[in-house]
């Protein structure tokens, strides 16, 4: 098993640091002070880090179902012109830009409207940009990036 406190990528590395950290906030030491929260909250660092070293085969089959529906919405999204989007390296949300001018707030609320469920950009000081998440099933993200792209097309 791979050793946690030895990390091989900057992902990991920045992991392990949050869990430290993560882990101090919890479980305060005999130096530092008491925490407010009943004993019952307390997560012991070890618990912290074993939830880290957890077997890789759950984790590599979770990334390639991910995979699978963040490509899934790249293809449809892609197919509209009125969107340029970037593939994310690590994460479950696609962050679409749009390429004509339009209010990210307002599209947001008239799609909300139309059953498409998104985020505006500027929730994240990304205006002019919507964000999507993937962590669904994949029929249904499709059909969502295919009622958003003819949404768009549609759009004054």
């Amino acid at each position: 098993m791979h050793n946690i406190e030895t990390p091989n990528s900057a992902f990991q590395s920045a992991i392990l640091l949050m869990a430290k950290r993560a882990a101090a906030r919890c479980c305060p030491t005999k130096s530092t002070q008491k925490s407010a929260l009943p004993k019952r909250l307390h997560l012991e660092p070890t618990c912290c880090m074993a939830a880290l070293e957890r077997p890789r085969g759950l984790l590599a089959e979770r990334n390639a179902i991910y995979r699978q529906r963040r490509d899934a919405a790249l293809h449809v999204l892609r197919s509209s012109a009125k969107l340029q989007v970037p593939c994310p390296e690590g994460a479950f949300y696609l962050l679409a830009q749009l390429k004509t001018r339009i209010d990210d707030q307002a599209l947001a609320l008239d799609l909300l409207e139309a059953g498409i469920a998104t985020v505006p950009g500027s929730a994240f000081e990304l205006p002019g940009h919507l964000r999507l998440s993937f962590a669904t099933d994949e029929a249904t993200l499709v059909e969502g990036c295919k009622r958003l792209v003819g949404a768009l097309e549609a759009y004054a």
